[in-house]
């Protein structure tokens, strides 16, 4: 679970949407043996719920890193204003780092 999203309405008929990803970054130094075989492995990968190949191991994957339900975590959080159409305020994007709590699991 290493993506987030939550929204709050806004006055006018708008959406602040932040959209979160797990700060790995934060835990993984660049060029080290964690980081190169990241960048081998490229992904995680996932086959039908039998086979699973992380990326990272799994201790950072399933644990430090992940956006637990409940548990307070470190993200790179994006933030931008939608109307109720569907149009995006590119003015109103925003990066930064943030702390996150999730507050529930869904899947995809």
């Amino acid at each position: 679970m290493d993506d987030a999203f939550s929204v709050t309405a806004l006055p006018g008929d708008c959406y602040r949407v932040h959209i979160h990803i797990s700060d790995v970054a934060y835990f993984v130094s660049t060029n080290s043996a964690i980081d190169k075989e990241a960048s081998v492995r490229a992904h995680s990968t996932y086959v039908m719920r039998a086979f699973h190949l992380p990326m990272l191991p799994h201790d950072l994957n399933a644990k430090i890193c992940s956006l637990v339900q409940g548990e307070e975590r470190l993200a790179i959080s994006l933030q931008v204003d939608i109307n109720s159409e569907g149009l995006i305020d590119y003015r109103s994007m925003r990066f930064s780092e943030t702390i996150i709590l999730n507050n529930h699991k869904l899947s995809y």
